[in-house]
């Protein structure tokens, strides 16, 4: 899942008129990646990844690299953001194995205080913490299959 810079994010602004009757503050201006902040980009991304199978592996893009993937931000950015959300107490890092690497890294994931920030942040952006879900292709036996 990659960051969207076309996705639709209503603006809040007092200033701009409702033509869709969407109610007071509402625009429907399409918000760009640089509008909304990186530390954000980064609290969605987590949240809508959900809390991490201590079972599993865990996704690759729950790492920093992952992190820089979905979030459209630099290397450097992104590693600044978590170490500061993890000082906060918002973002909780553990070494661990990832789903496809050999070794072990670092994987990021929402603590309790960070998902209560990440439904703030969602309900300020209006947006959805529900992950974009890709249907499956049908399987192979199927699509060879004759009506």
């Amino acid at each position: 899942m990659t960051w969207d810079p076309t996705y639709p994010l209503p603006a809040t602004v007092s200033d701009r008129p409702d033509p869709l009757g969407l109610g007071e503050g509402h625009s429907t201006v399409a918000v760009t990646v640089e509008q909304v902040r990186l530390s954000e980009r980064v609290i969605l991304h987590l949240a809508r990844l959900g809390r991490i199978d201590p079972e599993a592996p865990a996704a690759p893009t729950r790492t920093q690299q992952g992190l820089v993937a979905a979030t459209g931000g630099s290397q450097s950015a992104v590693s600044k953001v978590l170490r500061q959300m993890v000082a906060s107490g918002m973002v909780e890092e553990e070494r661990r194995h990832i789903a496809g690497v050999s070794h072990r890294m670092k994987a990021y994931a929402l603590s309790r205080r960070g998902e209560l920030l990440a439904r703030e942040v969602a309900a300020r952006r209006d947006v959805s913490l529900l992950p974009t879900l890709v249907p499956p292709s049908p399987p192979a036996y199927e699509s060879a299959r004759r009506p």
